[in-house]
């Protein structure tokens, strides 16, 4: 992904995307293997992770032993950059006075978003969760909405199975929205790969 200043953007693109993060990020990938051309708009600086993280340090490596500060909110060893729960200067609005009604959101402002700022935790949801409406009035019930994703994503493995038995036998599938053109690459490993425009980020 080539990241470029705002003087180097092009005046056209097919889609824009807001932020860097988990979200903007999985769509780029799949906006661009579909042939779209995509810009991204991250309000934070570049982050490299190799590099600048200091998560794998023990708090006695750490400045103030990893204590929290207003600049670092969850330690030295945070990985967030200009984020944290309370960002100076961009607050929003709680639907309730109470402390144990309200929602926080922890934010960064840098690339790559939360990925960079993982606790380490793979929450599994319930039956209990996936009956908001039911239980309380809000939102709605997932469990119809999981079973007509369901046969989707059954329907789906099927014609990835088909694709797949299709490229066997040697034949080229076209998908709707994309040019499969062959490569030399391609070729010599029995595969015909979909060329796609790259991703485009700017930073402001």
């Amino acid at each position: 992904m080539a990241i470029i200043d705002r003087s180097q953007a092009q005046p056209e693109y097919d889609v824009a995307i807001v932020g860097s993060g988990a979200g903007g990020g999985q769509m780029a990938y799949t906006l661009t293997l579909a042939g779209l051309k995509c810009v991204m708009l991250e309000a934070g600086r570049s982050y490299d992770p190799p590099t600048q993280t200091a998560m794998l340090h023990r708090p006695d490596q750490t400045p103030l032993l990893n204590t929290p500060t207003p600049d670092k909110q969850m330690g030295f060893t945070d990985a967030t950059v200009d984020g944290g729960w309370i960002i100076p200067d961009e607050p929003y609005t709680q639907a309730s006075e109470k402390p144990e009604e309200q929602f926080s959101w922890w934010r960064p402002r840098m690339l790559g978003g939360r990925t960079n700022h993982w606790g380490r935790m793979s929450l599994r949801n319930g039956p209990y969760d996936f009956k908001p409406r039911s239980r309380d009035g809000l939102g709605f019930d997932w469990a119809d909405q999981l079973r007509r994703r369901g046969a989707l994503l059954h329907e789906s493995g099927n014609a990835h199975r088909r694709l797949r038995h299709e490229r066997r036998d040697g034949e080229h599938a076209q998908f709707p929205g994309r040019r499969a053109a062959p490569t030399a690459q391609g070729a010599r490993l029995g595969t015909v790969p979909c060329r796609s425009r790259s991703s485009r980020s700017v930073s402001r």
